[in-house]
């Protein structure tokens, strides 16, 4: 994991500097043999490693380059608009898009577009550059596989959040190619799926653990079938979801431990997003966990999700592991809830009025290099089993196959300790599915509301808003407030691109 950030420091530079000066004529014939540029550095093994974790950096979405950063420009980004939230203590620049009132103007959402097009621009130069690198074509290969997955995984935000995107394949070689119109939905898919179908072939299954973090073949085949899912291709996504399952992934028992940093790629992890307490290489590469999840509260389960969590029992009575590591009851007037340490006692009472999330709340001073709790190194899961087994389950309830997939669901719930499907019909299984274990294995992950728009595209999404008790539910329009604004920095910018319906 130190590895993956130690190469960023300046290369990033290199990367952004290119994108903004490569197409300019070179009036003076002098180089600054200090100076990068992408003529210069793409030469040796060693350039491609690094740019290839310049791209990985860039998913960190370091707004205000500090450890605020990913939870503003990624996590809430991302999380704000779920129907399992009560917003609570929301800050007022996710206000607006907390209660579907989202602004083209918006720093969080012009964030999220920026550093996820740096990724793309990146990760394009990791694929046209490292075929000429003085390496062997396996090892090239498989930093081109890569920059693919990356490249998918940009796209694959991009077009759940904003709908209608510039499709990125190719660094600009002119001025021409600065601004592009936007592609359709079906070209940005094709392109995710021909990247993950191609990445898979050629990443290793592993890497060195010095190396946690890269994107593996089960990464590429879990995020392909991801692709396949959100497209309703059922069988396409379950037999890459099969391919996945036969692979050596397994569930942890401990699941608790999957949020608190204690347990980072583990036997569950497919792909997270790496953060470490390290100053190491003059970056901050650090976020705010605990303190947003805690006492800061920007948002906490609202009283559908509580009482999901309070059903999902064990055969003798008890709560599941996945209630006593997703949130919390009573919460104190100190902070120190959420500090390592404590029994199942000290979290949970009679008085159940308030809920707050436990899960990513968690800060350990004996790893916290000197910081304060505020901090936290916490890597940010975004594929594990126990998802690309609910995703399968899915996917083979859809072809009919609802014995099958309720025997996916119960390997999640026998991990979680929840009592066991014995039957259910297909109809009943898909509300399963989606309004009861999805929640309850998932939630604080940010997924949330991605399916939600998946599921109900063609449909009245702002009926489960609220049905499930969402605060500002009347607010939502099912036409508009699917996607995001495009930031208006790049509708002003590009004249191709158009604004989405409604902003």
């Amino acid at each position: 994991m130190e590895k993956i950030k130690k190469h960023f420091t300046g290369f990033l530079l290199l990367l952004i500097a290119a994108f903004t000066f490569s197409c300019e004529e070179n009036f003076l014939e002098v180089t600054d043999p200090n100076n990068l540029t992408p003529d210069t550095f793409w030469k040796t093994e060693a350039d491609a490693v690094k740019g290839v974790t310049a791209t990985y950096a860039l998913f960190q979405y370091q707004l205000w380059g500090g450890r605020w950063g990913f939870y503003e420009g990624w996590y809430e980004n991302m999380q704000c608009r779920s129907d399992l939230i009560h917003l609570a203590d929301m800050w007022a620049p996710f206000g607006g898009m907390s209660r579907y009132e989202a602004s083209p103007t918006s720093y969080v959402i012009d964030g999220f577009w920026e550093f996820t097009y740096q990724a793309l621009y990146a990760s394009n130069q990791v694929i046209e550059n490292v075929p000429n690198v003085a390496a062997d074509d396996a090892t090239k290969q498989a930093l081109i596989g890569e920059g693919k997955f990356l490249r998918a995984y940009a796209h694959f935000l991009l077009v759940n959040t904003f709908g209608n995107i510039v499709l990125v394949n190719s660094t600009p070689k002119s001025p021409d190619e600065f601004y592009k119109p936007q592609a359709s939905q079906a070209e940005v898919w094709a392109l995710i799926e021909s990247d993950l179908q191609e990445a898979k072939s050629v990443l290793p299954d592993s890497y060195p653990a010095e190396w946690n973090g890269r994107a593996t073949k089960g990464a590429a085949t879990a995020l392909l079938g991801k692709a396949y899912l959100f497209q309703d291709k059922w069988a396409q996504a379950a037999s890459e979801f099969e391919a996945v399952k036969s692979m050596s992934y397994q569930l942890v028992d401990d699941y608790e431990s999957l949020f608190t940093g204690m347990n980072e790629h583990s036997p569950e992890s497919i792909f997270e997003i790496n953060f470490t307490m390290s100053d190491e290489g003059g970056r901050n590469e650090r976020n705010s966990f605990p303190a947003m999840m805690g006492p800061w509260k920007m948002e906490h389960p609202n009283e559908y999700l509580k009482n999901l969590y309070m059903n999902d029992l064990t055969s003798d009575g008890n709560f599941s592991k996945r209630v006593f590591g997703s949130i919390v009851f009573n919460h104190p007037e100190s902070d120190i809830w959420y500090f390592d340490g404590g029994t199942f006692e000290d979290y949970y009472g009679a008085d159940d009025t308030n809920v707050y999330w436990r899960k990513f709340g968690y800060y350990n001073s004996d790893n916290n290099n000197g910081y304060s709790w505020s901090h936290s190194g916490t890597n940010m899961p975004i594929i594990r089993y126990a998802d690309v087994l609910l995703m399968l389950a899915e996917a083979q309830n859809e072809m009919g196959n609802t014995g099958e997939a309720i025997n996916n669901i119960n390997l999640v719930r026998e991990r979680a300790g929840s009592t066991l499907i014995t039957s259910m019909d297909q109809t009943s299984l898909r509300e399963h599915i989606r309004h009861v274990e999805r929640p309850l294995e998932l939630a604080g992950e940010c997924g949330r509301f991605f399916d939600l728009v998946r599921w109900y595209k063609n449909g009245d999404l702002k009926s489960v808003l609220q049905a499930h008790g969402r605060e500002d539910w009347e607010k939502f329009d099912n036409g508009i407030d699917i996607y995001y604004p495009i930031p208006q920095s790049e509708v002003s910018a590009n004249p191709f691109v158009t604004q989405n319906p409604g902003y």
